[in-house]
């Protein structure tokens, strides 16, 4: 691990143009030290020809942006740690070097969340971001209990650094994919947490946003995983109570955004589960569909 240093992890797969201003945007960056790790998945554009002529790590993957950036994870040098989707970009050229200074000030830190603009692509419209609720430090185990209902995560990954050390702390390693939500909730149980309302950069949308088309296996890994981070809760939290309301989460974000549902897999998964909680799930997942 090399002290300071700040590695940037990018999955991607032929989008070549986006993935170029997000490298340049990480590179306009003053005053730190950078690794960017570039993860392909068969692109089969000229992402690999652009990539060549960069100061970057390539790597090759295959399974999708939350397997590939696990693989990256292995590989990285840095103390700190960003996960950066190709589509989204900087524009705040001093938000690495605010995130460290932040790190360097509170030791038990895990993650330091700075806010973002949504930035429409075909109306070319840019939305300003809807302040976090609560800023400056908060203890990790409140940020927990209060995921996503009183404390509301950023759009992204790419507007907050995580410390390496204290996610390998919360056994990242035992994650079978990093995908957004889940790598918060580890960065949470190992570490508190900072937020500052100060813009990082855009979170794209656009025609092949990833979020318009959820596949059933990415949802399922999402619920899974909200069952460990609830085997490891501090005790104070009630466990039912909160998987219930995490598992809902899941569910209403795949039920609203996904152009197809999948019935029967769903359906499936929930056998696992308690029967009560099960049917109440189920209720709240019909009801969001229709």
């Amino acid at each position: 691990m090399i002290k300071g240093c700040i590695s940037v992890i990018i999955p991607t797969k032929n989008r070549k143009v986006y993935l170029k201003q997000a490298i340049e945007s990480v590179e306009k960056q003053r005053d730190v030290n950078i690794e960017i790790v570039v993860i392909d998945d068969g692109s089969t554009d000229e992402t690999l020809d652009f990539l060549g002529t960069k100061r970057v790590k390539v790597l090759s993957g295959n399974g999708g942006p939350g397997k590939n950036r696990k693989k990256a994870f292995d590989s990285i040098n840095g103390e700190f740690v960003i996960f950066l989707d190709d589509d989204d970009y900087y524009t705040n050229v001093s938000f690495f070097k605010k995130a460290i200074d932040i790190f360097n000030e509170n030791s038990s830190v895990s993650a330091v969340m700075f806010n973002t603009e949504t930035y429409y692509q075909y109306d070319n419209i840019n939305n300003a971001s809807h302040d976090f609720l609560y800023e400056g430090f908060q203890r990790g185990s409140d940020v927990l209990e209060g995921f996503m209902t009183k404390y509301q995560k950023p759009q992204s990954t790419f507007s907050t650094m995580f410390s390496v050390e204290k996610l390998r702390d919360g056994n990242i390693a035992a994650m079978k994919t990093l995908n957004d939500t889940q790598i918060y909730l580890r960065a949470f149980t190992c570490g508190d947490a900072y937020f500052v309302n100060e813009v990082a950069g855009r979170y794209r949308i656009h025609n092949r946003s990833i979020g318009n088309f959820l596949a059933v296996d990415f949802i399922i890994d999402n619920l899974d995983e909200k069952i460990r981070i609830a085997d490891v809760l501090p005790t104070h939290i009630n466990r039912s109570k909160w998987l219930q309301t995490q598992l809902l989460i899941t569910l209403g974000y795949y039920a609203a955004r996904s152009n197809v549902f999948d019935n029967r897999s769903i359906k499936k998964w929930l056998t696992k589960l308690d029967s009560q909680m099960a049917k109440s799930l189920w209720r709240s997942v019909k009801y969001e569909r229709t």
